[in-house]
């Protein structure tokens, strides 16, 4: 079974404009993934303000879902409930909302602005291919990545925005991306596709290093030079491979227990 994926490495606080949503469409994707805090305006000061954009931004979600006939990972947009906020990525297929995840490790930055931590992982399924939503920072955390594999996901969506950083060399990055991402899957067994957003968000430049990582390695990622370009990058992945493999994982991990019993 082969899905297509789309990550939009786009600018944060700017809609999808037509061309981009006609090169969408014409990639046939099965899921498209948007950045973390995608349509945060430019002017926010903090998160109330976002949030008072809550139902407008939800059904503008669910508009772009249904004209790109897909199923469609919203970055993430901040929710309001019982005077809480939450930093939430919701879902849509084809126009109708699936599912939804509060975002569990918000930064110590997030929090001091008033967002909550969420309190459950979720997976759910679209014709076959089990998904699973971590956004930013939950995967700075290796036990989400243990429940998505214990929940059986074959794709972990991650959106994010990551803070462009001063000295950060070409060595750090790409032992970040191992450490953080590669070894996430490696767990998870499961591909795990970052969305990055690019501009500034409260004034803070943003860094797009969007990538998708298998258990065996990095399938795809942005280029040193083009990390601050926009950027509508299609990847095929193949469940079936990831199934093998973990099957494959799981055979060795038995018979290397009956050896030591």
């Amino acid at each position: 079974m082969f899905i297509n994926v789309v990550l939009c490495q786009l600018r944060v606080g700017l809609e999808i404009s037509l061309a981009e949503k006609i090169h969408i469409f014409k990639n046939k994707p099965d899921f498209v993934c948007l950045p973390e805090y995608f349509l945060i305006p430019p002017e926010s000061k903090d998160y109330s303000e976002y949030a008072s954009r809550f139902d407008y931004n939800l059904k503008l979600l669910a508009r772009w879902s249904d004209e790109l006939d897909t199923t469609f990972m919203g970055g993430t947009i901040i929710e309001k409930s019982n005077s809480l906020m939450y930093n939430t990525c919701f879902i849509f297929r084809k126009g109708q909302k699936i599912a939804s995840y509060r975002k569990c490790f918000p930064t110590e930055k997030e929090q001091a602005r008033g967002i909550t931590p969420g309190r459950r992982n979720m997976v759910f399924e679209v014709e076959g291919v089990r998904v699973g939503i971590l956004i930013c920072a939950d995967v700075l955390h290796e036990e989400v990545f243990q429940k998505m594999r214990r929940m059986n996901a074959d794709i972990i969506f991650v959106p994010t925005v990551s803070p462009l950083l001063e000295n950060d060399s070409l060595q750090d990055k790409a032992q970040r991306d191992s450490d953080i991402f590669v070894r996430g899957a490696e767990i998870s067994r499961a591909y795990v596709v970052k969305t990055c957003g690019l501009g500034t968000i409260f004034g803070k430049p943003q860094n797009g290093r969007s990538l998708v990582a298998a258990p065996w390695g990095i399938i795809w990622q942005v280029s040193p030079e083009a990390e601050q370009n926009p950027r509508i990058q299609t990847q095929l992945l193949d469940i079936e491979e990831l199934r093998e493999f973990r099957r494959a994982v799981m055979i060795r991990e038995v018979v290397k227990q009956i050896k030591l019993d």
